[in-house]
């Protein structure tokens, strides 16, 4: 068996002098490596090994932080700036997102993956929007500082391909694997109607294509929608507005909430994504 744990210590090192040779591509490199390293020392590891790990039931986390960031707060943030950096092998930060999550797919064979993307405006969160094949859930509480972040981040969308896929596969047009998710909702049609205006306005200025007047006739199928298809993907999921979720800690209190709390305040996001899982495994077939 390959020994990991010492592959990773010595890549660890390795990219710490170069990091104080401020030889910053080859030191982001080093620690890409260390990371995958340890990461599978970390995988071997587990109990059960591999065959117990793939058929054992229940939710896998592999969190973006561990035990040594918590001890070590002080060095995070230089941690997280390096792992931007482009390594010596010309792969960004995007491509080994998508080996490490790949990586963790085949050694854990999920039926599901979900990534807890960062919040705010930042090349990470473009990563996950458009690198790794996936549905998208753009969650956003009716405020106009949500809008403006969302205007922002999608006219930069807006200026990328529109159309994706693998090679031997139709190309997809990544739009149409966006979805707003109205959170801390009333659930009432008026709220409903009002986020549902204040999302489409943003996507018309930004990812629904512009017919001209005289081409409307003749022109050939446009990414576009009404302000209330609910097919749309501007017309949002919503979650309940809840007093059970505004202050909960999953970790301590989440098996104090019953199952019909949770289906009140979440079971509209749980249809639209076993609907979008429906089609994704059509797909696949």
């Amino acid at each position: 068996m390959d020994n990991f744990k010492q592959s990773a210590l010595r890549w660890l090192n390795d990219g710490e002098c170069l990091f104080k040779a401020t030889r910053y591509g080859g030191a982001s490199h080093a620690f890409g490596i260390a990371a995958e390293c340890a990461l599978k020392h970390a995988m071997d590891n587990l109990p059960g090994g591999d065959r117990e790990l793939v058929n054992s039931p229940g939710l896998w986390v592999a969190p973006a932080l561990g035990r040594r960031a918590f001890e070590n707060p002080e060095n995070v943030m230089a941690k997280l700036a390096r792992g931007y950096l482009e390594g010596e092998d010309g792969l960004g930060f995007a491509a080994r997102l998508r080996h490490m999550v790949e990586a963790l797919e085949a050694h854990v064979q999920p039926d599901v993956v979900l990534i807890d993307s960062r919040a705010g405006l930042h090349e990470t969160v473009a990563a996950n929007l458009l690198h790794l094949n996936a549905e998208v859930f753009l969650f956003a509480v009716d405020v106009p500082a949500t809008w403006e972040g969302y205007r922002y981040l999608l006219s930069h969308l807006a200026q990328l391909a529109q159309v994706s896929g693998e090679a031997g596969q139709q190309p997809v047009d990544w739009r149409e694997r966006f979805h707003m998710v109205q959170a801390r909702s009333s659930m009432s049609e008026a709220d409903k109607h009002r986020f549902a205006s204040r999302a489409f306005n943003v996507w018309v200025d930004t990812l629904y294509d512009e017919l001209p007047p005289d081409e409307l006739d003749n022109a050939a199928p446009a990414f576009t929608f009404d302000e209330f298809d609910s097919d749309a993907p501007h017309w949002p999921l919503s979650i309940l507005r809840s007093d059970h979720f505004e202050a909960l800690d999953p970790m301590v209190q989440l098996a104090s909430i019953g199952e019909s709390a949770i289906r009140e305040a979440f079971g509209e996001l749980f249809s639209g994504l076993n609907h979008c899982l429906a089609l994704a495994e059509v797909d696949i077939l």
